[in-house]
């Protein structure tokens, strides 16, 4: 039996349905059932026809590992949310406890997340974890570099997020996938509004913290995935730019050229 688990902020959710549709050798997906989920992502599985299996705990995973060892690959996925960006450290301290249980209580051995340096606080985990029976990879260029955030992993890294970025002429803007777009609003206000803050309050510190960073504009990149909708995420975008004063601007911009080059990079390791 070959398995391999990853590990993805929600934000992936159609970069997981391309992968699983462009590499078809997985011919079992477990995917534990969470939150994060429910809303969009089980009805891109089933709207691509992707049949897969939920589990619910630890034990479970094991348990359907156990009973189907004679698959020739399985592919387990959990989903995490957006909200852990707002503290870094605590996003860490997800992930590395994630991955402890993943190691201790599952006979999963091999974990690729669908992550980048995310303010620089998983840049030691592949260190930190890997041992001789178990193994973490993290989303990284060609030239071994983990990549800065989502929108470095869709523009295939440093090099042409920097191009990007000089091409605003000084101006701040605000980057955003389809994804993004789409869950923008929950991301900003959802901790705000868990703190009893209201949403008037919270409004004027999120624009605040816009007018700190010099935004001006707010950019859709149309990745040319097309599992979100691109006219719902536009809409999306729209309002949240209409709300903050922004201007937006669309571009055609983004691959899944990284993504699939770090499968190819371990599948040796699967094997």
């Amino acid at each position: 039996m070959t398995t391999l688990g990853i590990l993805s902020c929600r934000i992936f959710e159609d970069e997981l349905i391309y992968f699983i549709l462009h590499n078809k050798e997985f011919n079992q997906i477990l995917l534990f059932n969470n939150e994060n989920i429910h809303e969009t992502f089980e009805k891109k599985l089933i709207k691509n026809n992707i049949k897969y299996c939920l589990c619910n705990t630890y034990q479970e995973i094991n348990s359907y590992l156990s009973k189907n060892s004679n698959s020739i690959k399985i592919l387990f996925l959990k989903i995490i949310g957006l909200g852990l960006h707002s503290y870094p450290n605590q996003l860490k301290e997800y992930i590395y406890n994630e991955l402890t249980l993943l190691n201790e209580k599952t006979s999963l051995k091999n974990i690729l997340l669908y992550y980048g340096l995310c303010g620089n606080v998983l840049g030691n985990v592949e260190k930190d974890f890997n041992t001789k029976d178990f193994h973490v990879f993290i989303l990284k260029e060609k030239n071994g570099e983990i990549v800065d955030d989502c929108v470095g992993a869709i523009l295939e890294g440093r090099e042409n997020y920097l191009k990007l970025l000089k091409s605003f002429n000084k101006i701040g803007t605000l980057i955003e996938i389809p994804m993004g777009a789409i869950t923008i609003d929950h991301f900003m206000f959802k901790n705000l509004l868990n703190s009893n803050i209201s949403e008037k309050k919270a409004q004027k510190m999120i624009k605040k913290m816009y007018d700190i960073a010099n935004y001006e504009k707010m950019l859709l990149l149309d990745t040319g995935l097309p599992y979100t909708p691109y006219e719902e995420a536009k809409k999306k975008a729209k309002d949240h730019a209409d709300k903050f004063q922004l201007k937006l601007y669309e571009k055609k911009l983004g691959s899944q050229r990284l993504f699939q080059e770090n499968y190819e990079r371990i599948k040796d390791r699967l094997l």
